[in-house]
């Protein structure tokens, strides 16, 4: 039995964008890690509830395997959380201006950040990026075949 896959189902390798929102991931949890445990050692600081940033933390790392494992489960997850971080950051901005630092620097990073988030977006919604998360997974199942009954 010839298991020889045709040349448009090998396996397509991890985009380079796909590696650096991984990677981000992974460095993003690392962030938030620290800073729950700056905020549980010291009671001074209480930025956000503890149980909410060790789930964040989590969120990040198991996105971070999965799109690094090129799991379409983990681009589709992606690109809604991080659509939604977008949204309530920018209803944040609009439903409560007077929290908010307006200052040039603040305001440049911020537009930064967002632009990165969009990008993100963007970039997993891409056909070619969908593309080859579908392929990888197909490589998977016909490397893996699920048992006959």
């Amino acid at each position: 039995m010839d298991t020889e896959l045709h040349p448009s189902e090998k396996k397509m390798k991890r985009p380079i964008g796909v590696t650096v929102i991984a990677v981000w991931g992974f460095v993003g949890s690392t962030v938030v890690l620290s800073l729950s445990a700056i905020q549980f050692f010291d009671a001074d600081i209480d930025l956000l509830p503890q149980p909410f940033l060790l789930s964040a933390s989590t969120a990040m790392i198991v996105l971070g395997i999965g799109l690094w494992r090129m799991k379409n489960w983990a681009r589709i997850s992606t690109a809604i959380g991080t659509l939604i971080g977008l949204l309530i950051g920018l209803a944040g901005i609009v439903l409560f201006p007077s929290l908010q630092d307006f200052s040039p620097s603040r305001v440049v990073t911020q537009v930064i950040i967002y632009a990165a988030n969009l990008s993100v977006v963007i970039y997993l919604l891409i056909p070619s990026i969908k593309r080859a998360f579908l392929s990888s997974a197909q490589v998977t199942t016909a490397e893996h075949p699920k048992p006959s009954n």
